[in-house]
């Protein structure tokens, strides 16, 4: 839990920086900054004590590798590279002011949110490492991706004031109201429903991927993780959306309508 506290606080810190950055730079400033801190969590031993961000990097680059096994941390790692690469798509956008259709922007906020850098430490949590023939399953990435979009979704609902007041498209919401013609209200209930329909799916796929992991492992104990780390996806999933629900840093007007019957 101290490794997810410490890298939900960076990418905090590292969104924030590239926030910063759209104002006054251009897509190649942008991709010098990612190139930088992507480098230092692949593990360059160059460091630049005025850039904090890439100085964290190395520090958190260590803590992974301190968890096991080795093909875990590479697959945070390779996580965490597609969190930082998207944040240039994103800039680029911004850039042009070209607005992402519905697909496109379904598959950049999969990236932009770093879902998988979560689920990947859910497993940690557990005591339990998906072996790739598992975690590379039909039913474990549909359960992950399902898992990615109810979260990232329902920040999209609570952050949509914020978002349209700053003219910035990378919302769900938004993109639904760029791109059917629709009003404020008919794309916050569209995108509340599509919710509800991925949360349909996530349940029907945990069931799915429950019977796969059991009949794979060998050990009771192995056996015996399976339920604890899919409770931990659903804590971990329900405690996103509750503090969505109540925290003062959102529009609580939006955010009633993820709470409404």
């Amino acid at each position: 839990m101290k490794l997810a506290a410490y890298l939900t606080h960076y990418m905090f810190h590292f969104d924030d920086f590239m926030a910063s950055l759209a104002q006054a730079s251009t897509p190649h400033e942008v991709g010098v900054e990612v190139e930088l801190v992507w480098s230092a969590f692949r593990g360059s031993t160059e460091a630049d004590p005025s850039r904090p961000l890439v100085t964290a990097a190395h520090d958190l680059r260590a803590m992974v590798l301190d968890q096991s096994p080795p093909e875990w941390s590479a697959r945070v790692i390779e996580h965490i590279g597609v969190y930082l690469r998207a944040h240039e798509t994103e800039f680029d956008n911004l850039y042009t002011r070209r607005p992402p259709g519905v697909d496109d922007y379904i598959l950049l906020r999969r990236r932009l949110g770093a879902p998988l850098v979560f689920t990947d430490l859910c497993e940690t949590v557990a005591g339990l490492v998906l072996p790739p023939r598992l975690y590379d399953g039909d039913a474990c990435q549909l359960m992950l991706s399902a898992w990615s979009d109810i979260a990232l979704w329902v920040n999209d609902v609570v952050s949509f004031p914020k978002e349209s007041r700053a003219g910035d498209y990378h919302n769900l919401a938004i993109v639904l109201q760029h791109e059917q013609g629709i009003g404020r209200d008919q794309a916050l209930n569209d995108v509340c429903q599509r919710i509800e329909e991925r949360l349909h799916e996530y349940l029907r796929a945990t069931e799915a991927f429950q019977a796969e992991a059991v009949d794979m492992y060998a050990s009771q104990t192995q056996r015996t993780n399976v339920p604890h780390y899919l409770r931990t996806l659903g804590t971990w999933l329900a405690g996103h959306i509750q503090w969505h629900l109540s925290t003062s840093r959102y529009d609580s007007v939006t955010a009633s309508a993820l709470s409404a019957p």
